[in-house]
């Protein structure tokens, strides 16, 4: 027996890929709600998702401008 067919885009298990998606799908003007339908997750932890990648981008872009400096 096979697992029923998803009508949504395949579930991500990776972090970083979760992450990037969700920001992606915010991007493009979904709301938290839809893009926690999209990934699985409730609308909560979509808006989580898209909160620690933007984070994440800010710690990468600061520790990038001290290298600079």
């Amino acid at each position: 027996m096979t697992a029923p067919e998803s009508t949504t885009s395949p579930r991500i298990t990776n972090a970083t890929e979760r992450r990037q998606q969700a920001v992606q799908y915010r991007i493009g003007g979904k709301t938290y709600a839809e893009i926690g339908k999209l990934l699985g997750v409730t609308a909560q932890a979509a808006h989580g998702l898209v909160v620690r990648a933007l984070e994440l981008t800010a710690k990468q872009t600061a520790e990038s401008a001290d290298i600079l400096r």
